[in-house]
């Protein structure tokens, strides 16, 4: 989750760096992440993961024999009401 990047950012200050951001000035915030994000095309980025993996497929870097899933559950921002009595 953005927030969670920007607070890991905040308090590693070194991984900021290496991220290539100023750490003398104030890290983006919040909302500039996320207008980041909306504004950014992916397509580029998915050709190049995509031969990436290839690649590496091809070289015999890596096992395409299985599937593998990511399983981390996703925060919905909801509320959830378990009994709804009125």
């Amino acid at each position: 989750m953005l927030s969670d990047l920007v607070d890991y950012l905040g308090n590693n200050l070194l991984i900021a760096h290496y991220c290539g951001f100023d750490i003398t000035s104030p890290l983006p915030s919040y909302w500039t992440f996320d207008r980041f994000l909306k504004n950014f095309q992916h397509g580029p980025l998915s050709t190049l993961m995509q031969s990436l993996v290839l690649k590496l497929a091809s070289e015999g870097v890596i096992d395409t024999s299985f599937i593998g899933l990511d399983s981390t559950p996703i925060a919905a921002n909801t509320s959830y009401y378990k009994y709804n009595i009125i």
